[in-house]
C-alpha cells in the first residue's frame, strides 16, 4: 500500500507542477497562442519591431474586444481600427501579475510585465515611430529609464539589466528571432573590431612617434599635431 500511496503522491505532484507552470506563463496561454503566435505577423527589423502589413487584412474585421477567463486568469484582446491608429492589444492578468503586448501597424510596440510579489522583474518597453526606444526597469526609488535607437543597442549596452527578465520574455514571444544568440554574435564582432582598431591605431602612433625625429620640421610638426 505504501508504494501505491507514494506513486499517487508523485503523480499528483507532477500534475500540480504542470498546472502551475502553465498558469505562470502568459506567453503559453491559449489566447496568446491563438492570436499573437498563430495569427499576428511581426518581425525584428534593424532592431525595431515591425508589424506585417497583411495583419490589417484580418485584424480590423474582428470584433473590437474578446475576453476569456480561467479561474484567476483573465485574458483580453482589443482590436483598435479607428482610422487614426491601428493596433492589437493583448492583456494577461492574474491577481498579482500583469502582462501587456501592443502591436501597431504604424510601428508602435509595447511590451510590459509586472509582478507585485517580484517587483524586480518589472519592465516596460515602449517603441514609438521616429523616437528612441524607452525601457523602464526597477530602480531604488523610481523606475530607471534606458533609451536607445534599437533593441540591439539596448541589449548590448545594458546586457546585465536586460538579462534578468526583459530578454527572456522577448525570446518567449518569438523564439525564432534568436535574440540572445544574435546579441552574443554582435558582441563578439564588436570585440574583434575593437581589437583590430586598437592594433591599427598603435601602429600609427608608433609611426608618428618615430616621425618626431625626422630631419624635416614640417614632418615633425605634422606628427606632433597628429599625436595631440
Amino acid at each position: 500500500m505504501r508504494w501505491k500511496q507514494f506513486a499517487l503522491w508523485i503523480l499528483a505532484t507532477i500534475f500540480a507542477t504542470c498546472e502551475i507552470a502553465a498558469a505562470e506563463g502568459p506567453t503559453s496561454s491559449p489566447m496568446f497562442q491563438q492570436w499573437i503566435v498563430g495569427r499576428t505577423k511581426f518581425s525584428l527589423v534593424a532592431g525595431r519591431v515591425v508589424s506585417n502589413g497583411n495583419n490589417g487584412g484580418w485584424m480590423f474585421g474582428m470584433p473590437r474586444q474578446q475576453v476569456a477567463s480561467d479561474g484567476p486568469v483573465r485574458e483580453q484582446i482589443n482590436f483598435n481600427g479607428n482610422g487614426v491608429t491601428r493596433s492589437l492589444t493583448y492583456t494577461y492578468q492574474q491577481p498579482r501579475v500583469e502582462f501587456v503586448i501592443e502591436i501597431g501597424l504604424e510601428g508602435r510596440f509595447v511590451l510590459r510585465y509586472s509582478d507585485k510579489d517580484q517587483p524586480e522583474k518589472y519592465f516596460d518597453l515602449t517603441q514609438v515611430p521616429g523616437q528612441p526606444l524607452r525601457l523602464s526597469l526597477p530602480g531604488a526609488s523610481k523606475p530607471r529609464v534606458l533609451r536607445a535607437s534599437s533593441i540591439w543597442h539596448l541589449l548590448v549596452i545594458n546586457q546585465e539589466e536586460c538579462l534578468k527578465n526583459f530578454l527572456p520574455m522577448l525570446e518567449s514571444i518569438r523564439p525564432d528571432w534568436q535574440v540572445a544568440r544574435t546579441v552574443r554574435a554582435a558582441e563578439d564582432e564588436l570585440v574583434k573590431m575593437a581589437a583590430v582598431s586598437r592594433n591599427s591605431d598603435r601602429k600609427q602612433w608608433d609611426a608618428w612617434i618615430h616621425q618626431l625625429g625626422d630631419p624635416l620640421w614640417t614632418r615633425r610638426d605634422r606628427a606632433e599635431r597628429s599625436l595631440r
